[in-house]
């Protein structure tokens, strides 16, 4: 029982006690007075008859005498009358019969109120003539009790209502709506949503203690914010260069692992070298603020090339690079793109220059491009290699012209075909005609073997070849197509789970987030099927929360006013973790830089900080590609609390994966 509930029924059981004995007094007094006025009336007759008989009785007149004794006693107020004359001897009595009473018995049985009888000698001088007994009829006094009692109920009855009204009122004011602002405040804070401070309320106590509500906010707030701060500043230093803003040669490093071990998805997939030596010059100078400002500006107009297939990081001082997974915007080339981009370095070179300095164009940047395509590179390239190729092209490019080399292999030895977005596109719809998209599951496991949830996976067969998301998406998010293959999924997905009792993820491209149309679609879907709820989550790519945070909440306010959950995928990609303080995900899927090669304390403390984060949100931390049971014992050191890759299956083995 509420505190509030306590407090009124209390009160208001008071407030009864206390109008109960209030009409109990006041029907006990009206009680009295109803009995002492029987009484009296009983004796203002009584010596009213003795005056009016006596000079009748001295004649002894009997007729007369009962003419009197009927005027005066009419039955109304009386049961019997008897008057005994002495001379002559004679008796005369006269029985009243009892009328008919409204006033129930039980009323009659608590409140007693009895006949009186009197007796009175009627005498003339010294000479005793007559007397006379009478005895009482408590009816009308019982009638006149009942009246009151019912105008008294009616009083006490309406005070009640009004009283019950006014301390609800009160209580309401002065305990509920503080309280309850309180406890939504408590609850807000135990769940780390801290929002605006509460206003203080005119109770002094209740003064105190939101004060004290709001100073452990407010502390609390900005502890979870200096930590999110921390966990931004380690990851920042363990992969960002400080000076362009870009990833540093650590995580450029550990993204070309990941693209040398991938399959190529398009033909556009390669690598990109960029030299600009006149950053080294500047530093030979000891022109360091002029290389600081340099790099930044080489910088921010590669930022502008990032997409969620494209990384580019700095090298060295001097070099960057550029790893491209998939097709670039308006399938521009990569040969293409290094002309336009050496150009723009050529610029901001020579604008940090001096006139008396500047430098020679056609000597200060150089480019080469390595293809996916390129030489004999595969999943079995070793990185060592592979940079050494990288200096080898980045050689050839010096001895041209144009200072920009190319290395690609010719269309007769493509192993896989590439095809153009509108291609893809028209092959997914042809699959999703013909029902030839395939769904596969992988589990996501607790670090005692429990599962988490399954990872829903689609692929598409054509011509006896498989091809996975990883193959199709991009081209379909560059013609914002991607929508469609999402509906179609989540519809499959919802067929599914109603004979499964599993938590299924789906994960929703970029472009589906930021489409309205599918918001629109989703919300009506979800409204209608709220026993999923339980069941379905969705994973969001980390870069809709960056840079799309307004498309981003509306569609995950949908989904979480319909009871259902979404998820973060690579987490921590883009250096930025105040997006979860906002929007509270279920779960986060953390970017393979940060769970791979372990190997510096810098690389644990930019782990650790995130999932410390993630945490202190309630946030589920789940690390992708674990191999080995040692890597969910190292990993869970730094506070993965998920792990999802070829380790499920040493936990669930005999398990049913679907």
């Amino acid at each position: 029982m509420t505190l509030y509930r306590r407090l009124f029924i209390g009160m208001l059981l008071l407030f009864i006690l206390l109008l109960a004995g209030i009409f109990s007094n006041q029907l006990s007094t009206t009680q009295s007075f109803l009995m002492e006025q029987q009484s009296v009336e009983m004796r203002n007759a009584m010596n009213a008859v003795g005056l009016a008989l006596s000079p009748y009785l001295e004649e002894t007149d009997p007729v007369v005498i009962e003419s009197v004794l009927n005027a005066i006693f009419d039955g109304s107020f009386y049961q019997s009358v008897t008057l005994e004359v002495f001379e002559p001897k004679q008796v005369l009595e006269r029985t009243y019969p009892v009328a008919p009473s409204h006033v129930p018995n039980w009323f009659q049985q608590w409140f007693t109120i009895p006949s009186t009888t009197e007796s009175n000698t009627i005498t003339s001088g010294w000479l005793q003539l007559a007397k006379i007994t009478v005895t009482s009829h408590s009816s009308i006094a019982y009638g006149k009790l009942w009246q009151s009692a019912q105008q008294l109920l009616w009083t006490v009855g309406l005070c009640f209502l009004i009283g019950m009204v006014a301390l609800k009122f009160l209580l309401d004011r002065i305990v509920k709506q503080p309280l309850g602002i309180m406890q939504a405040k408590a609850k807000a804070i135990a769940s780390n949503n801290f929002g605006e401070a509460l206003a203080e309320p005119s109770t002094r106590e209740l003064k105190d203690l939101v004060v004290a509500f709001n100073h452990m906010s407010h502390q609390l707030k900005r502890h979870f914010s200096q930590q999110a701060a921390e966990a931004d500043i380690l990851r920042k230093r363990a992969y960002q260069d400080p000076e362009s803003g870009l990833g540093n040669r650590r995580l450029s490093l550990l993204q070309l692992e990941e693209w040398l071990a991938e399959e190529a998805a398009s033909e556009q997939a390669g690598v990109m070298i960029i030299a600009i030596p006149a950053l080294s010059q500047l530093r030979q100078a000891n022109q360091y603020a002029e290389a600081k400002q340099l790099a930044k500006a080489v910088g921010d107009r590669l930022t502008l090339l990032v997409t969620p297939s494209l990384h580019i990081g700095r090298l060295s001082h001097s070099e960057f690079i550029l790893i491209n997974h998939d097709s670039l915007a308006n399938d521009i080339p990569l040969g293409q793109l290094a002309h336009t981009l050496r150009a723009d370095m050529i610029n901001l070179a020579q604008a940090t220059f001096s006139h008396q300095e500047a430098l020679q164009a056609d000597n200060e940047v150089i480019i080469g491009v390595i293809s996916k395509q390129g030489t004999d590179i595969d999943g079995h390239t070793s990185l060592t290699h592979f940079l050494a190729q990288c200096d080898n092209i980045q050689t050839v490019a010096r001895q041209h012209v144009d200072k920009i080399a190319v290395v690609d292999r010719p269309p007769a030895k493509q192993a896989t075909p590439f095809w153009g977005k509108q291609q893809w596109l028209e092959l997914v719809r042809f699959a999703v005609a013909e029902e030839q998209i395939n769904f596969s599951y992988q589990k996501a496991i607790n670090g005692a073997g429990k599962e988490l949830h399954r990872e829903l996976f689609t692929s598409v067969q054509y011509q006896n070849r498989t091809y996975n998301a990883g193959q199709f998406f991009p081209p379909l998010a560059a013609l914002n197509s991607t929508s469609e293959i999402d509906r179609y999924i989540i519809e499959k997905a919802i067929e599914a789970l109603r004979n499964r009792h599993h938590f299924v993820a789906l994960n929703l491209a970029s472009t589906t987030v930021i489409d309205g149309g599918f918001t629109h679609w989703l919300d009506n879907l979800l409204a209608a099927q709220p026993t999923l709820s339980q069941q379905l989550l969705f994973e969001l790519p980390e870069t809709v929360f960056i840079h799309h945070p307004e498309q981003t909440r509306l569609l995950c306010d949908i989904i979480t006013q319909h009871q259902y959950s979404f998820g973060v995928d690579n987490c921590g990609a883009h250096f930025n973790s105040s997006y979860l303080q906002n929007f509270r995900p279920r779960y986060i899927k953390l970017d393979f830089t940060y769970t791979r090669q372990l190997d510096e304390e810098v690389k644990t403390d930019a782990l650790q900080a995130i999932t410390r984060a993630a945490a202190n949100l309630g946030i589920t931390s789940i690390a992708t590609r674990v191999e080995t049971k040692q890597q969910v014992e190292t990993l869970a050191k730094f506070g993965v609390e998920g792990f999802q890759g070829y380790v499920v299956a040493q936990y669930t083995k005999g398990d049913d994966d679907e």
